[in-house]
């Protein structure tokens, strides 16, 4: 069971395997392990055609494969896979390509035979089965991996291979891994990632195995006959395009359709199958008893003995697997292993796992895969599913999933790292299905950043970066501090930050704070940049850029944005980034939130602080392991909104303490400005005149006055005054000249074609609901008979500029711009008040009995009290 990259293993231990093996690159007598014979009786022969391809499509890397042949023979006493290939070179990558063949198969119970091995050259067919020189090498492919599998490989290099020839080659690799039993499992492609003119797969089944094979991703149904006392499905398809994976697709993802079988009717027959192999034994030996004493003795609970067993298996057995022969599924006993002080995946797992039973622990080997299983429905079931083994443990009615091939863990058992990978298959007599893992194992990583720019412009920044991982980010750091020497990890840190901060130089050691059994590990980094602010000639000021590099290593577009694989995201994963900046003096600060939401990605940014000190917190956090193909686009674009919030300027113009104000005095906008004054002011003025005839008559007695309940809105209508001026300042901003350019200008850093429409809109609305607020409160302390009806159309129209504000902040695609959740709230608490004071308005007796006064005078006069009839002067009362 190949069990890849578990553990980075050290230049040096590579040194000492390579000599162990004696076989990297090592040549072997051809005639031992390499047969030449004749085609097989069961075979039947592929024909395809000869003739140069006049479809483009079929060709890639200069090469035309003519044929893929693949029949096998699931015979009793042994599988035999017949392979036979042709193609044809098209250019000289092509004769590069086709010049050199490699065979691969296992010595240890495979038989390669050669059949053929030819050149055809026009008219001309040039044999070379017998003259061609073959080297066999066992070279060990994953060596890397601490993997040592015996495979060898049939080096065949030809001569003379020239552009247009057609190689045709067809071999025989015959014997069955004996740890399957006699069983037979296995898997034909109907598809290749290049394109193919013919595809022919051919299966041969003996009667006495009841399997049938199963077509995944296909529908392309075999022709079957009956031959003898075998049967035989038969595929034959014609010019079968390529099919190639997108780029960062997920591990799990395969969308190749192949035909499958399996003489394991289910999941509980590869269960019986593994029980066997990975049965702990009965007794373990002396040295491992006395480990077993040892952990006995120094720990007493069952928790704490766990994870000494785990630590053992993980830190005084090296992960290295010798899998040759039916060690590839097949375990080593414990005490081997043990003796040896080396094991894979398979002899770990089975050691861990006898150490937790001597201790009472409830424990299984479970069989998993590196890539992940999400799905066990489409294939039949097989060992071949799986190319790892883990532990899993039952404890308080919860699963614990143990990886005895990681770095040592040193943490407690609630915040112990656990893997998941997906579906597992406990080897348990039991076992009825694959069960999901589903451990929590959200990574969480918390990133405080603080710059300190007081010293000045002039003088380097200083930043202090203090970083805490949790779980496996933790065991990772921990890992690589322990294998790596300080200066080597801090020259890797600065070289992250230097391409965001030029010239970034450290200023103090790293600080290395551990909490292993919390798996918590904190690194606290020191920086100095020199020049922070760098001077712009051509626009004759200084720019502070603020970053956030770890967050926008993670906010990173595809590389192929069209596709049709998804897109592999890393899964589950939180990232919180806070920066604090110091200023060197007083800076206006606009607060900010913006957020992104995005069914695979949540993201939050937010501004905070005061002029001179600012506080940038940023959170993602992720939702999913993949985004589906057909909504990549829409990923992308959130993506990018989320970038573009994340990144922060300071300006300091030179020379501002000299310049005229008039210099920023964008007169174009305020030209405009004063017309739209002009004309809300007219529009004032008539309504001004509005003179309508009071309500009905209030009720006798009603009271009359600016009191009770009128206190309040003539508190707010003084205090709108204020409200609309504080945010004229802000409205007026953008307006200055410098600003305004960069905004609207074609090539501006900030432009944006909406820019402009939009903020004259909300000059316009401001400079509105301005004169109305004066409008009111002149009819309001008058008491004039249309205050209340002014104050009501205030209300509205400043509830329905805020709302269509909104409606614009959020269709616009304008950086940084987003509508939140308190502008939400803010419209809401608008709409509320503008109900409840138009009702009042209409319904109130004191309203009725306050706003009586109208402007012409024969109104008022209409309304007065009536004056007694007027006496001669003579008349003597």
């Amino acid at each position: 069971m190949n069990e890849h990259s578990r553990v980075r293993v050290p230049n040096l231990q590579h040194l000492i395997l390579a000599m162990l093996c004696a076989a990297a690159a090592t040549l072997v007598n051809a005639q031992d392990t390499l047969r030449r014979a004749a085609e097989p009786d069961w075979v039947e022969p592929a024909e395809f055609d000869a003739r140069p391809a006049g479809d483009d499509a079929l060709v890639q890397d200069g090469t035309h494969y003519l044929l893929a042949d693949y029949q096998v023979d699931l015979a009793l006493e042994g599988r035999s896979i017949y392979r036979h290939f042709a193609a044809r070179a098209i250019t000289d990558e092509g004769v590069a390509a086709l010049g050199s063949i490699e065979i691969d198969f296992d010595p240890s119970f495979q038989e390669l035979t050669l059949h053929t091995l030819r050149l055809t050259r026009g008219d001309q067919v040039i044999s070379q089965r017998d003259r061609a020189a073959v080297r066999i090498l066992q070279r060990e492919t994953n060596l890397e991996a601490s993997i040592i599998d015996g495979s060898r490989t049939a080096s065949i290099i030809l001569d003379d291979v020239r552009i247009g020839d057609i190689l045709e080659y067809a071999y025989t690799v015959r014997g069955s891994n004996p740890v399957f039993g006699g069983r037979e499992a296995g898997a034909l492609p109907l598809q290749w990632e290049r394109p193919l003119s013919r595809l022919q797969l051919r299966l041969l089944v003996p009667h006495a195995r009841s399997l049938e094979p199963v077509l995944v991703r296909s529908d392309r149904a075999p022709n079957k006959r009956h031959r003898g006392t075998r049967r035989e499905y038969v595929w034959r398809l014609d010019d079968v395009p390529g099919l190639r994976v997108d780029a960062e697709a997920p591990a799990w993802f395969d969308p190749y359709p192949t035909v499958q079988w399996s003489d394991f009717g289910d999941w509980v027959a590869v269960a019986k199958w593994a029980e066997p192999l990975y049965r702990t034994p009965a007794a373990l030996g002396e040295k491992l008893e006395a480990e077993l004493a040892a952990i006995r003795s120094t720990h007493a609970d069952q928790e704490s003995r766990l994870l000494a067993a785990l630590r053992l298996a993980q830190g005084k057995v090296r992960y290295l697997g010798i899998e040759i022969g039916n060690r590839s599924h097949a375990p080593s006993p414990p005490d081997v292993v043990f003796e040896r002080r080396f094991g894979d995946c398979k002899d770990k797992s089975r050691l861990l796992v006898s150490l937790l039973k001597s201790l009472d622990i409830d424990a299984h080997v479970a069989l998993v895969h590196s890539d992940r299983i999400v799905d066990a429905s489409d294939r039949p079931p097989s060992p071949n599913w799986f190319d790892h083994a883990i532990v899993q443990v039952q404890r308080e009615g919860r699963s614990y999933w143990l990886d005895p091939t990681r770095p040592t863990q040193s943490s407690s058992l609630a915040t112990l790292y656990q893997p998941d990978f997906g579906l597992a298959l406990i080897v348990h007599a039991s076992t009825r299905s694959l069960v999901p893992m589903t451990p929590e194992r959200r990574q969480v990583r918390e990133v405080h950043v603080d710059i300190d720019l007081r010293n000045g412009m002039d003088a380097p920044a200083l930043m202090v970066v203090r970083t805490t991982y949790q779980g496996a980010g933790a065991e990772q750091q921990r890992s690589e501090l322990v294998g790596n020497n300080t200066d080597a990890v801090q020259k890797q840190y600065l070289n992250f930050y230097a391409s965001y901060y030029p010239g970034i130089e450290s200023a103090a050691p790293l600080d290395v704070q551990d909490s292993p059994s919390s798996n918590r590990l904190t690194i606290t980094e020191h920086y100095r940049v020199p020049d922070f602010w760098p001077l712009d000639d051509a626009k004759q000021r200084r720019t502070a850029s603020i970053s956030a590099p770890d967050l926008l290593s993670y906010l990173t577009q595809p590389s192929e944005a069209v596709r049709t694989a998804p897109l592999g995201l890393r899964h589950p994963f939180e990232l919180r980034v806070d920066t604090e900046v110091r200023l060197p003096e007083a800076w206006p600060i606009t607060p900010e939130t913006v957020t992104v939401d995005d069914p695979q990605f949540s993201f939050s940014h937010a501004i905070s602080g005061d002029q001179s000190h600012q506080v940038f917190k940023q959170r993602y956090r992720s939702l999913a392991d993949h985004v589906p193909a057909s909504r990549v686009s829409e990923f992308t674009s959130n993506v990018q909104k989320a970038r573009e919030s994340v990144g922060y300027e300071y300006y300091y113009n030179l020379g501002v303490a000299e310049a005229s104000p008039w210099d920023e005095m964008n007169w174009s906008a305020a030209l405009i400005g004063l017309f739209m004054l002009g004309a809300a002011v007219w529009a004032a003025r008539r309504l001004h005149a509005y003179d309508p005839a009071p309500q009905a008559e209030p009720a006798p007695g009603a009271p009359i006055g600016l009191g009770g309940w009128l206190v309040l809105p003539t508190i707010a209508a003084v205090a709108n005054v204020f409200l609309v001026l504080r945010h004229g300042n802000t409205v007026l901003a953008p307006f200055a000249m410098s600003t305004w350019a960069s905004l609207t200008s074609p090539g501006g850093e900030a432009y944006h074609a909406a820019w402009a429409p939009i903020l004259l809109f909300e000059l316009g609305g401001n400079i509105v609901q301005l004169v109305m607020v004066f409008l009111v409160l002149a009819l309001w302390f008058t008491r004039r008979t249309s205050a209340p009806r002014m104050y009501t159309a205030y209300l509205w129209f400043s509830l329905g500029f805020l709302v269509l504000d909104l409606f614009i902040a959020g269709a616009s695609s304008l950086p940084g711009v987003q509508v939140n959740s308190e502008d939400i709230q803010e419209s809401v608490r608008a709409f509320v008040a503008a109900v409840i004071w138009t009702l009042y308005f209409q319904r109130s007796q004191r309203v009725k009995a306050t706003f009586t006064r109208r402007r012409t005078a024969a109104a008022t006069t209409a309304h007065a009290a009536p004056s007694p009839p007027e006496l001669p002067l003579d008349t003597i009362a």
